[in-house]
């Protein structure tokens, strides 16, 4: 896979835990496996590298 696909990849699975934690009260854990995570930590790693907050913390502004 190259760098530019891996990098839209990586996009879309943002794209999509952001509508799921927008729209669903499904745990953080589950949107991982859900997007296609192995594991929660990586989703939490990546989620944060990529838009600067948690997962949990995104979810909480977004409600405010």
């Amino acid at each position: 896979m190259t760098h530019t696909r891996f990098r839209q990849l990586m996009k879309n699975k943002m794209a999509v835990s952001k509508q799921m934690l927008d729209d669903t009260r499904m745990r953080v854990e589950e949107i991982a496996y859900a997007v296609g995570y192995e594991n929660y930590v990586s989703f939490y790693n990546a989620f944060k590298r990529l838009e600067g907050i948690t997962p949990s913390e995104y979810r909480m502004r977004k409600r405010e």
